[in-house]
C-alpha cells in the first residue's frame, strides 16, 4: 500500500479497466452485479467485440469475464480474442467480488500512475531509491506455458532484455524483485543476483487432484530472507 506507485502492463484492456475503476467504481459495480452469473450470460459477454463498446462497457466486460472465467485466467487467441471458458460449476456460479474489495481497489489505484506498454517503457520511469517488482509471464524454452497473455507474449527472447534492465536498475540505485518459474532462463538470471528457490502450490488446474506443486525463483539485488523451500506457498494463478 505505497503512498504513490507506477503500475505498468502491456495489456491495454487491463490498464483501461484500472482507469475506469479508479474514476467511477460505484457506477461500474452497480452495472456488474446486475449481469447474471450464468454460462449463457458469460458467453454472450465474451462474444462481444471490445472495440464495438464504449470505454466503461469495455471495463465492465473485462471485470465480469475475469471474475467468472475459469480460474481467473487471462488468455487470448492470436487475433487477440479472449477465449477462456466459463468457470462456474453446474448450478454454482464462481466467486463474486465484494463491493468493499472493489472500492478498496479504486482507492489504491488513486495513488498510482498507470502505464500501458512494454516493461522496458515502464522501467524508464524508475528513479534512484525506487522499489520495482517484476512478474513477467513465465517464458521458458523447456515447456509450453498455458496462460497465453495476449497476441504479443513475453518470450524467451525477451529475457536478455530483462537482464539488461535489471543491471541498469542496479546502477541507477533502485531495488528490484523478480518472480519467475524454475527453468533455465530463471537460473541464468538468478546467477547474477541474490536468489531463493521456492516450492509453490498451483491453483490453475481444473480439478483439485491435478493441482501440483512447482518451484519458482525470487531474484533480487536486495538481501532475501531464508525461506523454507520444502513448505509450499499458496499462489492464486498459474503465471
Amino acid at each position: 500500500m505505497p503512498h504513490e506507485a507506477i503500475l505498468g502492463d502491456t495489456n491495454a484492456q487491463l490498464m483501461e479497466t484500472y482507469r475506469v475503476v479508479r474514476k467511477d467504481p460505484e457506477s461500474l459495480y452497480r452495472r456488474l452485479v446486475r449481469i447474471p452469473r450464468t454460462s449463457e450470460a458469460y458467453y454472450r459477454w465474451r462474444a462481444l467485440a471490445p472495440w464495438s463498446l464504449d470505454r466503461n462497457t469495455r471495463a465492465l466486460r473485462f471485470v465480469y469475464l475475469n471474475r467468472n472465467c475459469f480460474n481467473g485466467i487471462y488468455r487470448t487467441n492470436l487475433a487477440g480474442g479472449f477465449n477462456v471458458p466459463y468457470g462456474g460449476k453446474k448450478g454454482v456460479p464462481p466467486g463474486h467480488i465484494e463491493k468493499s474489495d472493489f472500492l478498496r481497489c479504486a482507492e489504491q489505484l488513486n495513488r498510482a500512475d498507470l502505464v500501458s506498454g512494454d516493461f522496458s517503457e515502464t522501467l524508464l520511469l524508475a528513479k534512484k531509491g525506487d522499489f520495482i517488482y517484476l512478474d513477467p509471464p513465465y517464458a521458458t524454452s523447456s515447456r509450453r506455458v498455458f496462460t497465453e497473455y495476449g497476441a504479443k507474449l513475453f518470450a524467451t527472447g525477451d529475457v536478455p532484455t530483462l537482464a539488461r534492465q535489471l543491471r541498469r536498475l542496479e546502477k541507477l540505485g533502485a531495488e528490484f524483485l523478480v518472480s519467475y518459474a524454475d527453468c533455465a532462463e530463471a537460473r541464468e538470471l538468478a546467477s547474477e543476483w541474490n536468489a531463493v528457490r521456492l516450492l509453490v502450490r498451483r491453483h490453475v488446474a481444473g480439478f483439485v487432484g491435478h493441482r501440483r506443486k512447482a518451484c519458482e525463483w525470487l531474484i533480487s539485488n536486495m538481501k532475501l530472507p531464508e525461506l523454507d523451500a520444502e513448505k509450499p506457498m499458496e499462489v492464486e494463478n498459474g503465471d
